[in-house]
């Protein structure tokens, strides 16, 4: 396969298990900034080894772990930290780090599902309050609306989604 056909391929595959990826180094790194620079890293290791992919038989399992050594080295260079984690432990979250990410996919699955039975003005008034630089005084004053009745109801709607969340990753809607 010729080198670009190899790379385009390589990056197909990359992109498509990047939320896998990020949930697997989230798992061991709760903290977004840091999964998020572990993520980079992680992309940027795999990257160095675009060559290699084409012979790799198991992608994801190769991905994740080049992920975990990329959460070893952070937790090393972080270990001015107060709170560091032995690399044992880093061993054993990395085993159930899979179930983790499956699970946190799941639930945002479920959130998906949940929003899209929302009516259209309050799925419209969750994504303009969760949307960048969204707030929920400049939300009151685009509709006319009291600072306090916006966020009684993004409330009651937080409530809602969590209620709807739960019952469906727990089985019981469908």
């Amino acid at each position: 396969m010729p080198e670009s056909a190899a790379q385009d391929a390589f990056v197909r595959r990359l992109t498509t298990c990047q939320p896998d990826i990020y949930a697997y180094i989230y798992a061991m790194v709760p903290n977004h900034q840091a999964a998020s620079d572990v993520m980079q890293e992680t992309n940027l290791a795999l990257w160095r080894k675009v060559n290699q992919a084409e012979e790799i038989r198991n992608f994801d399992g190769w991905v994740r772990e080049v992920a975990r050594y990329e959460v070893l080295t952070y937790l090393k260079k972080a270990k001015r930290e107060k709170l560091r984690f032995a690399p044992e432990l880093v061993d054993i979250m990395a085993e159930e780090a899979p179930a983790a990410s499956g699970a946190i996919e799941g639930q945002r699955q479920a959130l998906r599902d949940c929003m899209q039975k929302l009516s259209p003005e309050n799925r419209d008034l969750v994504q303009r309050r969760y949307a960048p630089g969204g707030s929920v005084k400049a939300i009151a004053r685009t509709l006319g609306r009291s600072v306090g009745a916006v966020s009684q109801t993004l409330y009651r709607l937080r409530n809602a989604l969590q209620d709807c969340v739960e019952k469906r990753v727990a089985g019981e809607v469908r």
